[in-house]
C-alpha cells in the first residue's frame, strides 16, 4: 500500500509477470479452460483499481479493489478446481 495515492504508474495486466505468463506459457497450457478465460476481465479490473487508488487514494476505491481482488480469487479457485479435475483424469 506504500504506492496508495502516489500517482505512481503501474504495469497493465497484460505487463505483470502474470500477465505475461497468461497470454504466453500459461495459455498454451490452459487457454483451452473455460475458468481459465473468467481470468482475463477480473484480473484486468484489479489492475484498473489498483491504478486509480494510486492516482487518488479514496476509501471508495480501496474498496473496489478488495471486490474486485475478491474476484480473481474465486476464478482462481474455480481454475485449480478445474485443472484438478483433467488431471485425475
Amino acid at each position: 500500500m506504500a504506492k496508495v495515492g502516489t500517482g505512481e504508474k503501474l504495469s497493465d495486466h497484460t505487463g505483470c509477470a502474470f500477465g505475461r505468463w497468461y497470454v504466453g506459457e500459461g495459455g498454451r497450457q490452459f487457454g483451452h479452460l473455460p475458468s481459465w478465460r473468467a481470468i482475463d476481465e477480473p484480473h484486468r479490473l484489479v489492475h484498473v483499481v489498483g491504478a486509480t487508488l494510486v492516482r487518488e487514494a479514496r476509501a471508495e476505491t480501496a474498496e473496489e479493489l478488495a471486490q474486485a481482488s475478491l474476484e480473481l480469487l474465486r476464478c482462481f479457485v474455480a481454475l485449480k478446481k478445474e485443472i484438478a479435475k483433467i488431471t485425475k483424469g
